[in-house]
């Protein structure tokens, strides 16, 4: 009897929007030909659109129970998504690349590999503001998310009553709004507890840009700078931030704004383990691709996520790094391995134009769905459908449904009756 050949590994790093995307449709296309291997330094996959409803989440009865409600009401553990798959998981943390020997390092052991795709996500830009990297509070994980919440309640807890509490969000695009639309319900519950008065705590959303929401259309804009300020968010815009010290926020316009705490939300980078990769161009920072999301050195590899630097072709600008774009990477790359297998021509990634839902506290949001505009409940609904659809596309039916339901429950728990 002959020798079974050994199958060859395709190895995606990275286990947010683009790598598990990935790995899902690598397992439908190549799996028989092919192990396929997810590694990711976290058990599970939290999607980072939802991290808003950790940070604005009021913990009333026994902290511990509800604080484990929140961070399983988002995050998917990836034995449920690759339960009945052919996908084998690995936790453990990128190191680096070795193009030659075609390994990829993870926590000092090599994997080979046949294919790689990269989705290692981003890190947070703090573009060297002096005191924001060591003070502030980023966004970027569930880890983050809930460190900030309990920041903010210690805040509340250590400061006397009559003492004003001054909370700040930098950045006022996707994220940022998001943010600062959900805190004011926190800030108002944590007055309740901790007995004081709600006009001593302030919510002030800064943004470089002249607006927020940079690049929103009109519409949209008008929607979130109407809501913001009837939820009492100072909207501080048309300045950048320059230091953060001694408690106080320094803007490029010479205002100084007190900050006892500050949410950085205002932009991405690349991890610092991409300088372990040789041998790849770079634009601003960012790793470039050729047109089907390959380096061009190095076909046999692709990037995927926040990792690329990607332009609209019609209008030269970068794309925003979103959860849809991240999607449509994931799924370009796999088809494209797929047809490389098959020796058919290669599918050239394009971005779309993105539809965009953004909630703007308690149970409203604003929607821009292809230049159709509608705000209210019915686009949070719609927030929530978009949820339950994505939970559907990486498990099951039966614990797609359950995980939504759940979180669905703790969301509307948490939530605040704007």
């Amino acid at each position: 009897m002959g020798k079974i050949p050994q199958k060859k590994n395709i190895v995606v790093i990275g286990g947010g929007f683009a790598g598990v995307r990935a790995a899902l449709d690598l397992d439908r296309r190549v799996s028989s030909q092919y192990r396929i291997i997810l590694v990711d330094r976290n058990s599970y996959h939290a999607p980072y659109s939802m991290l808003y409803e950790a940070v604005s989440a009021y913990i009333s009865g026994d902290h511990k129970a509800d604080f484990a409600a929140v961070r399983a009401a988002i995050a998917v553990p990836f034995h449920l998504i690759i339960r009945n798959t052919n996908i084998s998981f690995i936790k453990g943390t990128f190191e680096g690349i070795d193009f030659v020997d075609q390994r990829v390092k993870v926590d000092g052991f090599r994997i080979p590999y046949e294919y790689a795709l990269l989705g290692l996500g981003s890190t947070t830009n703090y573009f060297s503001v002096t005191g924001l990297r060591d003070t502030s509070f980023p966004l970027k994980s569930l880890d983050d998310a809930q460190n900030l919440r309990n920041a903010i309640e210690e805040l509340f807890a250590r400061k006397n009553h009559d003492e004003q509490i001054h909370i700040v969000v930098g950045g006022a695009g996707f994220t940022g709004v998001e943010v600062a639309s959900e805190l004011p319900a926190l800030l108002s519950n944590l007055s309740r507890k901790y007995k004081r008065a709600r006009k001593t705590v302030t919510l002030t959303l800064v943004e470089a840009a002249g607006t927020i929401l940079p690049g929103a259309k009109p519409g949209l804009l008008h929607v979130a700078e109407k809501r913001l300020t009837r939820l009492g968010v100072v909207l501080q815009c048309g300045s950048a931030v320059r230091s953060l010290e001694g408690g106080r926020l320094m803007l490029s316009s010479n205002v100084s704004i007190p900050a006892d705490l500050v949410a950085w939300t205002a932009g991405i980078s690349v991890p610092a383990v991409t300088e372990k990769i040789p041998d790849v161009p770079r634009e601003k920072g960012y790793l470039v691709t050729d047109e089907f999301l390959r380096f061009s050195a190095h076909p046999e590899v692709y990037a995927i996520g926040d990792l690329v630097y990607c332009m609209d072709k019609r209008n030269q600008c970068s794309v925003a790094a979103t959860a849809q774009r991240a999607l449509a990477h994931g799924e370009c790359a796999a088809e494209n391995i797929y047809r490389t297998t098959q020796n058919l021509p290669l599918l050239e990634y394009e971005p779309r134009s993105p539809a965009f839902v953004v909630p703007l506290g308690g149970k409203y949001a604003t929607a821009d769905l292809w230049g159709f505009r509608l705000s209210g409940i019915l686009p949070w609904i719609l927030k929530l459908l978009i949820e339950y659809s994505y939970l559907l596309s990486i498990l099951p039916v039966l614990d797609a449904t359950k995980k939504w339901m759940y979180g669905v429950s703790v969301y509307i728990k948490i939530d605040y009756k704007a």
